[in-house]
């Protein structure tokens, strides 16, 4: 895959040093190429992407300053879609989804602007359970990790 892109919203509420939150993200990742594990590749236009749906917990370290490192993950599920437009050149119109369990671990540091606000960059590794695309010839299997690097800001009300 290509880089990609990774958007976040999040709404949750704190007891402490704990952060509850619901999330909502999407990630896409243009096609490269796609190597076969008997060998070869071939040349891929299209995209996977990611909805997903994500309650986390975080937990925030307190360093006696404004910066503030955090460590905590998640578990929901994800809209998993795969569409390839061409295949080594040649139009093609494959576009499939599935939905799984998905799961995410992630740690970062933020730093407080104000009281309210903090801006955080932070790792997330976001994996899902095998997701099953199914096509006219049969049904193919997938393994599913995504690695993030997120800047980000959260504003406490």
């Amino acid at each position: 895959f290509d880089n990609g892109v990774d958007i976040n919203a999040a709404v949750g509420t704190s007891i402490g040093a704990i952060r509850l939150e619901g999330e909502i993200s999407y990630r896409e990742n243009d096609w490269d190429t796609f190597a076969f594990t008997t060998g070869g590749s071939v040349d891929l236009a299209g995209h996977f992407s990611s909805l997903s749906f994500m309650a986390n917990v975080w937990y925030d370290f307190d360093m006696g300053s404004d910066w503030v490192p955090f460590l905590g993950g998640g578990a929901g599920m994800s809209l998993m879609n795969m569409e390839i437009t061409s295949t080594d050149g040649v139009a093609s119109s494959y576009d499939e989804s599935d939905t799984v369990f998905a799961y995410q671990f992630g740690a970062g540091i933020g730093y407080k602007l104000t009281p309210k606000a903090t801006i955080n960059l932070s790792y997330r590794l976001f994996g899902t359970s095998e997701v099953e695309l199914i096509d006219p010839a049969d049904t193919d299997t997938y393994e599913y990790l995504n690695h993030s690097i997120l800047f980000g800001v959260r504003h406490n009300f």
